[in-house]
């Protein structure tokens, strides 16, 4: 029979064989669905334009058959090491400016006090008088001195003596 509704399409039966083939498409839904299906691909060979057809139930239908997938994709391992090592470049990259930073407005600050204590000691002589509180003073803070070159005992031992001394004056 598809021999047949090829022929007829092409208008190579008679009279008779025609009037019996459209006779079986009327009545046979598989044929007619078959003599679609061949206009269709004479129309894709002579690349005309087919006519719209609905396709939405059909489309529906498959689309709810369908499985559901509700897990999520797997990450492969390349890409779980690419985002670690992004992250850690970030972070080092946000350590380094930040302590760029802090060094920047360290030697700011250090600079900004030495000048400071410069000019108030050029501004005004300090005179102090040399007197037994002065160097009691001395004696107890000598420890924060930043200008003390020698560590350790050696510095106590010399208050020591000049303590000895002044007590024997």
């Amino acid at each position: 029979m598809p021999h047949d509704i090829s022929a007829l399409m092409d208008g190579e039966l008679d009279g008779h064989s025609a009037q019996t083939a459209i006779a079986r498409l009327e009545s046979k839904e598989d044929l007619r669905d078959s003599w679609a299906t061949y206009h269709l691909i004479g129309d894709a060979l002579r690349q005309e334009v087919a006519i719209a057809m609905d396709l939405t139930p059909q489309v529906t239908e498959r689309l709810a058959a369908e499985p559901t997938v509700l897990a999520p994709r797997r990450r492969r391992i390349a890409d779980r090491m690419k985002v670690g090592a992004l992250s850690l470049a970030a972070s080092l990259a946000a350590i380094a400016i930040v302590a760029w930073v802090m060094v920047q407005n360290a030697q700011d600050r250090q600079q900004e006090q030495l000048a400071a204590a410069r000019s108030a000691i050029a501004a005004k002589p300090v005179s102090l008088p040399v007197t037994q509180q002065l160097n009691d003073y001395l004696i107890a803070h000598q420890e924060y001195s930043p200008s003390t070159a020698i560590q350790g005992v050696a510095p106590y031992v010399r208050t020591v003596a000049d303590s000895q001394r002044e007590a024997r004056r």
